[in-house]
């Protein structure tokens, strides 16, 4: 059983590197930011990169945009593979838990690296017409944990360290895509589904504490004084997500493929 989810795995992540979706989404991410600070503030992408890159990230069509483009690296291959006729086979073979498993990381960790990399990229490119790579001056204080890496000089660490946090927010929403698409195995609703989740959860805690607060957490600025700390408790919450829906998709898929439903 091992064996089998190991070269489960390794098939999905050959398939997600041979796949143009990948790439579209990373390509995508960092062409249609720069275009979009393009088109809205050329003035401040030349004048500091990191505004610019805060701008994006404050922007909601922009985060939702970013949502799709990370689902759509893999967040369909469950309802793709059902409708193919190729999921019960495979979990006759491997089983529903390591079936459900492999989905889950290669869900959530081809996420990540789209949304990662796209922003690195984008921010890549808005560097080549940029003045500075400055903390922007709105911020005085700049929120307390992300000082010291502009005290030290380091601030291509402050889009690295947001990047991650966003992708893995992303990687849970796609997450709960797949969840959704094991009740309607349709790729349209496993690319849209996160959308909606993120919106959703989003008005749901944009009241609540701090710790709580989806907004905050997406753009890792709860405010802690340990910047260690804060990117811990961000990307874990996310993981938390995740694995929520990982088990919401392992229950549905296993009672599918029990009761043969077409």
């Amino acid at each position: 059983m091992t064996k089998n989810k190991t070269h489960l795995l390794r098939a999905y992540f050959y398939k997600l590197l041979t796949s143009p979706n990948i790439y579209i989404g990373i390509f995508g991410i960092a062409l249609l930011s720069f275009f979009s600070r393009f088109a809205s503030d050329w003035n401040s992408l030349q004048n500091n990169v990191i505004s610019s890159f805060d701008c994006l990230l404050n922007i909601d069509s922009m985060r939702k945009t970013i949502v799709i483009f990370g689902a759509v690296s893999f967040a369909a291959n469950f309802a793709d593979e059902w409708k193919n006729s190729v999921t019960t086979s495979v979990v006759l073979r491997c089983g529903a838990a390591k079936y459900a498993v492999c989905n889950i990381i290669c869900v959530f960790v081809s996420s990540v690296i789209t949304v990662f990399l796209g922003l690195l990229l984008f921010t890549g490119i808005a560097a080549l017409f940029a003045d500075t790579f400055s903390p922007p001056t709105l911020f005085g204080n700049f929120r307390k944990p992300f000082a010291p890496i502009f005290e030290n000089n380091v601030p291509f660490l402050y889009v690295v360290y947001k990047s991650f946090v966003i992708g893995a927010s992303c990687g849970a929403w796609s997450v709960l895509g797949l969840a959704v698409s094991v009740f309607f195995p349709n790729k349209y609703v496993a690319v849209s589904a996160p959308i909606v989740i993120s919106y959703l959860l989003e008005r749901v805690t944009f009241y609540c504490p701090t710790p709580l607060c989806i907004a905050l957490l997406q753009n890792a600025e709860l405010g802690f004084d340990s910047l260690l700390g804060q990117l811990l408790y961000s990307a874990g919450f996310f993981v938390v997500l995740a694995i929520v829906g990982g088990i919401i998709f392992y229950a549905m898929l296993k009672r599918r493929v029990q009761n043969g439903i077409a």
